[in-house]
C-alpha cells in the first residue's frame, strides 16, 4: 500500500530527503509525485530548518495576532507576491491553523455580511472544501455528508457549466460563490474559462462575493501566485490558500478584505511555528525566478509524460496545467495507485478513475527520469493485470 503522510519520514538514519524523494518508516526511499505540497522544491528542508532554528523551544507554542498592524515578514512578502495578481482586496491577510479554519472565516464573514434575507452561499457540484461541518456543507460531495443527518443550511450547489442553474441561483439571496479552479475529483481538470467569468459577471450582478478556494493546490504551481485569476482573467474578492506553504503542516491563509475577516470572528493569533514556515516557503519562491519557469519547465515535462502514457490503452488522456498534472483512466485509480506503491512511487486518486500529481516548482533531472521509471513500470503491472482481468 501506499504510505500516508506521517509513514514519509526523513530519518536519523539515512540521508536528507530532498526534491521528490523521500524515505518512509523503513528507511526505503521513494518518489513522492505530490511533493509540490510540501514547498516550492518539495523535499528540501534546508530553509525551513534554517527559519525554525530561530524560533525557541518556548516559542514553538507562542501566537502571533491576527491581523496585526505589525505585519510579520511572512505575511508582507505573501502580500507582496499576490499583489496586482487578480485580488481586489488585499487589506487582511489572516493565518490560520489550518485552511477549514480559513474557509469558515471567509464564508461566515460573507454571512454576516448579508441580511437575515441574504445567506446564501452557493458551491460546485464535485467540490471538496474540508471536513469540519461547514466545509463539508459547502462541498460538493455526497460521500461528505453521507449518514450525518441534516446539514448546515443555506447552501446550493451547481453542476460546474450548468449556466442556467448559475443564473437562477444567484440572485439577491446569495452573499457568495466559492470555486476552486482545479475540479480535483475529475482528473484534475482545469474549470473553464467562460465559465469562470460567467461566474464573476453573475456575482457582480447580484452584489455576491466571489471566493477562490486555492487551499488543495500548491502555491505558484500554475506558473502564477494565483490560479483563479491567472486562467481565467477575472478578479477573486478573497481567497484561501494553504498547501505548498506550510512544509506539509494544515496552516492555511485568508486573503480577503478586512471587513471579511473580522466580522466572522476570526482567530485572534495563530502558532508562530506555522508563519515561521510560510516564510521560509516564501523566500525561496521571492528569491528566484521558479514562478516564470515553472509553466515552461512542466509544459517539456508533460509532452515527456504524454510520451510515455501514450503507450497503454487504458490511459484515456492527460490534463497538465503547471505542476499539476491528471491522468485519465479506464481502470480504477486503486490499481495504477497499488502498482506506483510497488515501485515506492506515490500517487494520489482524482476520482476514482483518476490519479493526479502535484510537482514542486522545480525538479531535479534524476528525480525526473526515476519518476517517470517508476511510473512506467506501474503501468505496465497495471496493464498486465487489465489483461488478466478481461480473460
Amino acid at each position: 500500500m501506499s504510505p500516508n503522510d506521517d509513514q514519509l519520514v526523513d530519518s536519523n538514519q539515512h540521508e536528507t530527503p530532498r526534491g521528490l524523494r523521500c524515505k518512509d518508516s523503513r528507511g526505503e526511499t521513494w518518489i513522492d509525485a505530490t511533493a509540490g505540497r510540501l514547498g516550492p522544491l518539495g523535499y528540501v528542508l534546508e530553509p525551513i530548518e534554517k527559519a525554525l532554528s530561530n524560533i525557541s523551544a518556548d516559542s514553538l507554542v507562542t501566537l502571533r495576532a491576527a491581523n496585526s498592524a505589525d505585519e510579520s515578514i511572512a505575511v508582507a512578502m505573501l502580500r507582496e507576491l499576490v499583489s496586482s495578481s487578480g485580488l481586489r482586496h488585499d487589506e487582511s491577510v489572516l493565518l490560520t491553523d489550518s485552511s477549514d479554519a480559513a474557509i469558515e472565516v471567509a464564508v461566515l464573514g460573507a454571512r454576516k455580511l448579508g441580511s437575515p434575507s441574504r445567506y446564501r452561499t452557493v458551491a460546485l457540484v464535485g467540490s471538496d472544501h474540508g471536513r469540519t461541518a461547514l466545509c463539508r456543507t459547502l462541498s460538493g460531495r455526497p460521500e461528505l455528508q453521507q449518514d450525518l443527518g441534516p446539514m448546515i443550511a443555506g447552501f446550493t450547489h451547481v453542476a460546474v457549466g450548468d449556466l442556467d442553474t448559475l443564473k437562477r441561483v444567484i440572485d439577491e439571496q446569495t452573499v457568495a460563490v466559492v470555486v476552486s479552479p482545479l475540479a480535483i475529483h475529475d482528473a484534475a481538470k482545469l474549470l473553464d474559462t467562460e465559465f469562470l467569468k460567467k461566474v464573476r459577471e453573475l456575482c457582480d450582478e447580484a452584489g455576491a462575493m466571489l471566493i477562490a478556494d486555492e487551499s488543495k493546490i500548491a502555491f505558484g504551481s500554475c506558473g502564477a501566485p494565483l490560479m483563479t485569476p491567472a486562467i481565467a482573467g477575472i478578479e477573486v474578492d478573497a481567497v484561501v490558500l494553504s498547501a505548498g506553504l506550510f512544509g506539509g503542516l494544515s496552516g492555511g491563509v485568508l486573503i480577503s478584505s478586512r471587513e471579511l475577516s473580522e466580522i466572522a470572528e476570526s482567530p485572534e493569533s495563530s502558532p508562530i511555528i506555522l508563519d515561521a514556515l510560510l516564510e521560509a516557503n516564501l523566500a525561496m519562491i521571492s528569491d528566484s525566478d521558479w514562478l516564470a519557469l515553472a509553466i515552461e519547465e512542466h509544459g517539456k515535462f508533460a509532452v515527456e509524460l504524454a510520451e510515455c502514457l501514450s503507450e497503454f490503452e487504458f490511459v484515456q488522456d492527460i490534463h497538465a496545467n503547471g505542476a499539476n498534472i491528471g491522468i485519465e483512466l479506464d481502470v480504477p485509480a486503486s490499481e495504477l495507485i497499488e502498482a506506483a506503491a510497488q515501485e515506492k512511487l506515490r500517487l494520489e486518486s482524482a476520482g476514482e478513475f483518476a490519479v493526479w500529481m502535484q510537482l514542486p516548482l522545480v525538479i531535479e533531472a534524476a528525480d525526473r527520469d526515476d519518476l517517470l521509471s517508476r511510473l512506467v513500470k506501474a503501468l505496465q503491472a497495471t496493464s498486465r493485470l487489465a489483461s488478466v482481468s478481461s480473460i
